[in-house]
């Protein structure tokens, strides 16, 4: 599956809480949900040619 989007961030604060990505960074979206928050390394294999890339260095996205 490829991302529509992915968010990079310095912090993802998420609503599946601490304790499934406490390092999270990056979020990757597709057709307007949520399929991946983790390490902007592990969610890399869900960009494609048409993913858009937003990147906030030093921002907590919510």
């Amino acid at each position: 599956m490829q991302a529509d989007v992915i968010v990079l961030a310095h912090h993802i604060e998420h609503l599946a809480g601490e304790a499934v990505a406490p390092d999270a960074n990056a979020v990757a979206i597709t057709g307007g949900r949520v399929i991946a928050v983790g390490d902007a390394s592990d969610l890399e294999s869900l960009r494609g040619p048409g993913t858009a890339v937003h990147e906030f260095p030093g921002a907590a996205v919510i």
